[in-house]
């Protein structure tokens, strides 16, 4: 409902509201990847949305940043499990991105097919196919054509031991005592 000065009030639950954290902040990082993102516009928002964390008692989550002009999600909502959801979320997009334009590729490369249908289907039975592959497989068995081999004289490479993110219960919290 708007009030007198032109500003729309909603009221939530302290567990709708940290939901409503969650969404905003995963919706403005995927909209950064939006070729019109209008990162300020979204900022913005994102900031109205988070300067009113102290009336769920979770302060700690949101930080007024002087030279930002407004408040922005701090390392302890980071921390409470959000970013594995992002890693969640970008790993489905690509596998289902990936087997979707293979499959499109594969079928318009090999069916001369006219019918619509049959041709969805022929796309619905490739990307099946492509899924079966990769949940087997993984990436190991993946070659590009043209890509000349690895330098050899890189000698050393090295990697780090990522643990898993422990997701803090307060990302899903309903503590509220709604159902």
């Amino acid at each position: 409902m708007a009030n007198g000065n032109g500003k729309i009030t909603l009221s939530f639950t302290p567990a709708q509201y940290r939901r409503l954290l969650n969404m905003v902040y995963l919706g403005n990082m995927v909209m950064g990847a939006a070729d019109n993102y209008k990162e300020d516009a979204y900022n913005e928002v994102e900031s109205v949305v988070f300067s009113k964390v102290k009336a769920i008692g979770r302060e700690k989550y949101a930080e007024y940043i002087e030279e930002y002009g407004g408040f922005l999600p701090t390392k302890d909502f980071e921390d409470c499990g959000i970013l594995k959801v992002l890693e969640n979320y970008d790993d489905e997009a690509f596998w289902s991105e990936l087997v979707r334009r293979l499959a499109l590729i594969d079928v318009s490369k090999f069916a001369d097919v006219k019918n619509p249908d049959i041709m969805y289907s022929a796309i619905i039975q490739r990307t099946e196919q492509y899924e079966d592959f990769f949940e087997e497989n993984d990436l190991t068995k993946i070659k590009v054509e043209g890509m000349p081999p690895m330098d050899e004289s890189i000698e050393t490479f090295r990697s780090m031991l990522v643990g898993e993110l422990e997701a803090d219960d307060d990302l899903f919290d309903e503590d509220d005592g709604e159902e």
